[in-house]
This record gives C-alpha cells, structure tokens and sequence, in this order.
C-alpha cells in the first residue's frame, strides 16, 4: 500500500526555505538601504548647487506621500515618508529651498492629519497630546497685535507633537517598518554629513575656536546641523543592534561614528550630548534583554573604544586641541541667562504669559534679543499657567513610558526617542520637527515578533 504524503510531511523543509528566502531578502534590503543613504550624498552636493533641486525634491516628497496616503490601505509608506520628511527638514533649509521656513513641519503636520482622518485613528488614539497643545493657545490673546509668523514659529513644534501622538499610538511598528524608519531618517542626514565633509575638505583655510562654527557645518546653523547628524547617527547604532548581518552591522556602526564625529566638528555640543543621552537610556533596557546584550554590548564597545584612540585624537589634533576645550567648557552660551529672563517674565506674566514669541525683547534684561533655546522656560514665559500645565502633561506622558510595563527591547526604542526629544528641547526648543516626530513615534506599539532572534512574549501596552 503506498502510503499518501500529507503536506505536513513537506512544512520542515518549507520552512528552510522560507527562512533562507527571508535572510536573502534582508540581505538586499540592507544593501539596498545602503545604497539609498550613498545615495543622498551626491543628492546633496546637487541641492547646493541650484535651489531648483532641493526645492523640486521637497515637493515630490510631499506629493508622493500624499499619492501614498490617497492609494494605500495601510499607513505604512506614509510612516516612511513622514519619517523621511522629518530627516530632510533641514538640508532643504539649509540648501534653501525656495520653501518657507516651516515647511518640514507643516508637511508633516499635514500627512499626520489626513492620516488620522483616513485610518480613523482618533477614536482609538491617546488624547492627552491634544490637551497638551490647546493649553497653548489662549496666549495668543495677550499678544500686542496678530503676528502669523510667530505663532507658527513657536506653536508648530508643539501642534506636530500634538498629532503625531494620536496618530502614532494606534500604531504597530514591526522590526522591518523600524528599518524603513531608521532609514528614512539616516539618509538625509547622511547628505548633510556628506556637505559638511566637502566643506572641511574643500576649504582654504579653517578656523578652530571654540564656538559653533558654520565653516565646519555646511553654512548652516551649527546647532542645527548638529542635532540633525547626531539624529542621523542614532538611527545608525539604533540599526546596527537590529541587524542580524555581521558586515551590515559593522557598516552602521560605521555609519554612526562617521556622522557623530562630524557632529563633533560643527563645535556645537547639543545634538552629541543629546544623542548620548538617549543611547544610554536605551542601552539601559537592551542590558536587559539576554536577546541584545551581546550585540548592545559589542557596538557599545568597538564605538567606545574607536572614538577614545581613534576618532577624538584625530580630532582634537585636527582642530588644534580647540575641540577638547569646547566639549570640556560649561559655558551655556546664553541660554542659562535666557531662562533666567524666562522665568522673570513668568514671575510678572503668571497667567496668559507674553504669548507666542514675545519673549525675545525680554531676553535683553539678562542676555540679548533672542528666540528661546529651552522649550520648557519659554512656555513658561510665553503661555504662563497654561504653559505649565502642559509642561505638567509632557512631563507626566514622559515617565508613564519610563514606567510602563513592556519587554526590554521595546522600552528600549520607547525610551530612547523620548529622552531624545526631551534632550533636544533644553537647548534648541522645537526648532526642527524632529523631536516632535520622534516623541509621537514613541507613543506606537514595538513589536518584534517577525523577528525569531528578537521575539518576546509580551507586548508593552498603550500610552
């Protein structure tokens, strides 16, 4: 009798199959992840060479995320466009884009909201956000006369915060969506990087003092650019730990110390300290997880170990010992006296505040004229009672995820991103939309299940 071969008989096999399929494929991926960071390089030395370019890749980005939105049954290209936006904000700025200034935020804001109305996401979302940003709002009645510019400098940070929690704390973010996130973020930052290069390399003669230095930042504004590649580097050590590849991960972890060490050269402290910050938050968690410790383990090292022989000396040496003096200053560079201004003007303000943008005269009692570098004295200053009330609210959705029940790889990310976001707001408020960005991402749900080296049996909860 012959006996009849179920399919059942076939699965073991089956599943080598698929698994090896799998490991092909995640091998082009990264590849092909690779390839579109290189990519933006050359993209980038283009954008400077024409505004034309820059301006023509802002709006194709916008329009092609909008394509996305009106033709996908799930939000997931619009995330990686969004994300991308986010990291592309300031090389259109500071290529100058024939855009206005906001325009990396209001893109996002705007694929945020027709995301939220498509995907029907506020019914289930989390509303402490909205809250947050309307306590916000009443200032603008106090303010000497209606001024668009300054509400939208001042409040769009806060409205992209706002929307991007709803949005993203119904959503489920897989380990390969983490990829397409983290890559969306790095390439960008990877063409600032690559313009920042060039223009070290290109020039005549270099300055060193220690102060921010445009020569070093691609002529853009050093805190920024910091921050942007600093960004752009935490995403490559973020990378690097979900990667399973040896030699992928050994090229991210290259990635990130290439664009910390020139975040290192703009002379402006905030975006290296800022991403420190957040990578030791994570690694705290990933110490946890028996699953990452070892890859957590190994890149802390080979970076820490590279940075200390290799890439500080060089420097140092490079900038004339002026880059070991700038890291070691305490100097505030005027925003301590900035807050103190803050907080008298709170003192005298206590209800509505000056409103939005209407500190920077006030500034001048102990500093200068200026904007506001730290988001929590200025929305004391400029909301009053108002603006410490959301300050209460920011602070309490913070360490809910600090003390949330969830697996260690997830609070990981959760964690990480929140403490980046709430670094960056000390000293450059909400200048660019990616701390805005990176907090509402944190508000989703991490799931690494797809991933067998990484799989936990729990989920965190909803924030």
């Amino acid at each position: 009798m012959t006996q009849k071969i179920t399919p059942s008989r076939y699965r073991p096999l089956n599943q080598i199959t698929e698994e090896r399929e799998k490991a092909n494929a995640e091998d082009i991926s990264s590849g092909a992840a690779l390839f579109f960071i290189l990519l933006h390089i050359p993209l980038a030395l283009l954008f400077k060479q024409n505004t034309i370019f820059p301006t023509l890749h802002a709006l194709a980005s916008l329009g092609l995320g909008l394509l996305w939105l009106a033709s996908d049954r799930a939000p997931k290209r619009i995330i990686l466009m969004i994300a991308y936006i986010t990291g592309a904000e300031l090389l259109w700025r500071g290529t100058n884009a024939s855009l206005f200034y906001e325009f990396g935020k209001y893109a996002v804001i705007l694929l945020l909201f027709l995301a939220i109305l498509k995907f029907r996401a506020l019914l289930k979302s989390s509303k402490w956000s909205i809250w947050y940003f309307l306590l916000l709002t009443p200032s603008i009645l106090v303010m000497p006369s209606f001024d668009r510019e300054a509400i939208s400098y001042n409040l769009a940070g806060p409205l992209a915060l706002a929307i991007a929690v709803v949005f993203f704390s119904v959503q489920t973010i897989t380990p390969n969506q983490l990829r397409g996130i983290l890559i969306a973020l790095l390439a960008p930052a990877a063409g600032l990087g690559g313009l920042a290069f060039l223009g070290i390399a290109t020039a005549d003669t270099l300055k060193f003092v220690a102060a921010s230095s445009f020569q070093t930042a691609a002529d853009i504004g050093p805190n920024q650019v910091s921050a942007v590649l600093s960004l752009g580097s935490l995403a490559a050590f973020y990378y690097a730990l979900i990667e399973r590849k040896i030699f992928y991960r050994y090229v991210f972890i290259g990635l990130s110390l290439w664009l910390l060490a020139q975040a290192a050269l703009t002379f402006s402290r905030g975006g290296i300290w800022t991403t420190l910050g957040a990578a030791f938050i994570s690694g705290f968690y990933l110490l946890r997880d028996r699953r990452t410790r070892a890859g957590f383990i190994f890149a802390g090292i080979l970076l820490a170990l590279l940075s200390y022989f290799v890439v500080i000396p060089f420097l140092d040496n490079f900038s004339n010992n002026t880059l070991s003096a700038r890291f070691s200053s305490l100097d505030s560079t005027g925003r301590y006296e900035i807050i103190q201004a803050d907080l008298m003007i709170f003192k005298k303000f206590p209800v509505f505040g000056v409103g939005p943008n209407q500190s920077r005269p006030y500034h001048a009692l102990t500093f200068r004229i200026s904007n506001a570098h730290t988001e929590y004295s200025r929305m004391l200053s400029e909301h009053g009672s108002f603006g410490l009330l959301a300050l209460i609210i920011l602070a309490a959705a913070s360490l809910r995820r600090f003390f949330m029940n969830a697996p260690p790889l997830s609070k990981a990310f959760i964690t990480g991103m929140t403490a980046w976001t709430l670094l960056y707001m000390i000293h450059a408020a909400t200048r660019l939309v990616a701390p805005s960005f990176l907090f509402g991402l944190a508000a989703a749900t991490f799931t690494f299940a797809e991933n067998a080296a990484l799989q936990k049996d729990t989920v965190p909860r909803r924030r």
